[in-house]
């Protein structure tokens, strides 16, 4: 052990030094201090995307919580996407990968049939985008995909092909989750210590981001420590891990963000039944457990923060993140959208076969032309693409599930903590899929599919590959 640590000392240090100073940062965020804040990440950004160029991938994770405050702040903001800005950095990190002589993997070689099934659904994209009734919006939307999405895809399958890059990714992304975890939980407790308490719905978030954003990263780093304290074999370490774990759930249920802590169930349920080489009486007995200790949170937690979980087909007051309260009921609207996308998608043979358009789900309402979407992938890709489009998308989903059964064939999973990592994230995040978002806001996703497909390829081919599953 102690060999190791000499052997990564730079890598560690390098990885304390951003979190401490991301916790400072964000400390000051918090309180204002804008211009020290934005010159400290500067340079630790510019310090770690040289050293390590897959650090521009977390940017993506990040720009969703930190942009409502830096546009409300700073007009420069206001006019440069920065996700444009993060995606030239991903294409510059990709350049100095090819530099360095780090990428190895021959996309189209390993992955054909994922390649050329995300080709495919990119054409039926774009090609919506010329019979949009929603016409700006819908070529905005195209044009997002084909900008953003597969340049992400693209460059995440060059950037977390190597072992380090991949597993220092999530490792980054872990910590990440614990940082904004504990600007919730401190919120929570400034909260109630001031004496706010209101008969209403509470949702926290950080630095005025939507919610779900926030849960959707807590979410991925509470997979992340449950699967690396479910490998460790010191006890003392598990339960530390499995403290960091409750810590970040407690954070996600604040939210009360219902899709993200549903989908967090669902990878949890998906890691017991994959991965866990435990008899089925234990794996109860440990289900048994984690839905005790859940049970418990809700009931230490107050009202407000976990009522919301409780609260399905009828309407209730919420104060949301902003401030502001809202009398509705999400789940309600949800179920109102998908039937629309079915009963629209069978009101012609043109509407099924090739829908909408993209972006045309927004044509159903009063204001035709505006970024409305059912917040289900699938339901989304049916009535705006059509059986066309969501036959190339399901072409493309169980692609990418073959070749990673391929993959766990071949590498034993259980014995490797980072491909179980990758998998049971990228079954959190596409179940989130199916509650929230659309298909350019769940872009992400393709991040997780591209570190499980990177990664597993290059332990498998690998040829000290024995020797890793020993190691880890």
């Amino acid at each position: 052990m102690g060999q190791g640590f000499k052997e990564n000392y730079f890598e560690i240090l390098i990885i304390s030094i951003f979190i401490a100073l991301e916790i400072f940062s964000l400390a000051l965020l918090y309180y204002n201090s804008y211009l020290l804040i934005l010159f400290i990440l500067a340079v630790v950004f510019i310090y770690l995307f040289f050293t390590f160029p897959e650090f521009s991938l977390i940017t993506l994770f990040l720009i969703p919580i930190t942009k409502g405050t830096l546009e409300e702040n700073y007009i420069v903001f206001q006019t440069i996407d920065l996700t444009v800005v993060s995606i030239i950095l991903l294409v510059f990190a990709v350049f100095l990968k090819y530099l360095k002589g780090e990428i190895k993997i021959n996309i189209i070689k390993e992955f054909p049939q994922v390649f050329l099934s995300f080709i495919f659904l990119t054409l039926v994209v774009m090609a919506g985008g010329l019979y949009t009734p929603a016409f700006d919006s819908g070529l905005y939307k195209a044009g997002r995909w084909l900008v953003f999405n597969v340049t992400i895809f693209l460059t995440a399958l060059a950037l977390l092909q190597s072992q380090d890059s991949s597993q220092r990714f999530l490792k980054l992304l872990g910590f990440s989750a614990v940082i904004v975890a504990g600007m919730l939980l401190y919120k929570l407790f400034e909260y109630f210590l001031q004496g706010q308490i209101t008969i209403y719905i509470l949702r926290l978030s950080v630095l005025n981001a939507n919610p779900i954003g926030v849960a959707r990263l807590i979410s991925i780093g509470t997979v992340i420590f449950f699967i690396y304290a479910n490998y460790v074999d010191r006890r003392l370490i598990k339960y530390f891990l499995y403290s960091i774990t409750i810590f970040l759930f407690v954070g996600l249920l604040s939210t009360a963000s219902r899709g993200p802590f549903l989908s967090l169930i669902v990878g949890l349920i998906a890691f017991a039944f994959i991965f866990s080489q435990i008899k089925n009486v234990r794996l109860f007995a440990n289900g048994f457990g984690i839905i005790l200790v859940i049970g418990i949170i809700f009931i230490l937690m107050p009202e407000e923060m976990v009522r919301r979980y409780l609260v399905f087909s009828q309407m209730d007051a919420t104060v949301n993140y902003n401030g502001t309260i809202q009398q509705t009921s999400t789940i309600h609207d949800r179920l109102n959208m998908w039937l629309l996308c079915l009963s629209t998608s069978v009101d012609s043979l043109k509407n099924l076969l090739i829908g909408l358009g993209t972006g045309g789900f927004s044509s159903l309402f009063i204001i035709r032309d505006f970024r409305f979407y059912p917040h289900n992938i699938f339901f989304e890709i049916l009535v705006e693409l059509g059986l066309v489009g969501l036959s190339f998308f399901i072409w493309h989903i169980v692609s990418i599930y073959n070749k990673t059964k391929d993959i766990y064939k071949k590498m034993i999973p259980h014995k490797d903590k980072y491909f179980t990592m990758w998998v049971i994230s990228c079954i959190t995040f596409f179940t989130a899929t199916q509650f929230s978002g659309n298909i350019n806001d769940n872009r992400l996703l393709w991040v997780f599919i591209a570190g499980m497909l990177s990664y597993g390829i290059e332990m498998t081919n690998n040829s000290n590959f024995a020797v890793y599953g020993k190691k880890f």
